[in-house]
């Protein structure tokens, strides 16, 4: 049947849909679904920059590094989708010491 054929219209996806993260760390955002060129924003590079690496027709890592405490929004978009945001909240780091970490 065509309806099996037609997993063409995916639409931009999230992996996780929201990030929360301590200032001073980063974590990724796999992107998928996408059509075409994907592009990331930051709307408060205040708080939290982005990224993108592995960057295909269909989709791409998005890496989100914790600037400072406080709250943004990212904009994710490909051809077809103007704007998927992605909510980023950053906690404050907290001190940890090295002896903790083994």
């Amino acid at each position: 049947s065509l309806a099996l054929a037609a997993p063409v219209q995916a639409a931009l996806t999230l992996k996780p849909v929201t990030v929360k993260l301590a200032a001073g760390a980063s974590t990724t955002v796999q992107i998928s679904g996408a059509a075409g060129e994907v592009q990331a924003e930051s709307k408060n590079t205040a708080v939290a920059t982005v990224s993108l690496s592995n960057v295909t027709t269909s989709s791409a890592t998005l890496t989100v590094k914790g600037v400072a405490p406080g709250s943004a929004t990212v904009y994710v978009r490909d051809a077809r989708t103007s704007n998927l945001s992605l909510p980023v909240t950053v906690t404050t780091s907290m001190t940890v010491s090295p002896t903790s970490l083994r």
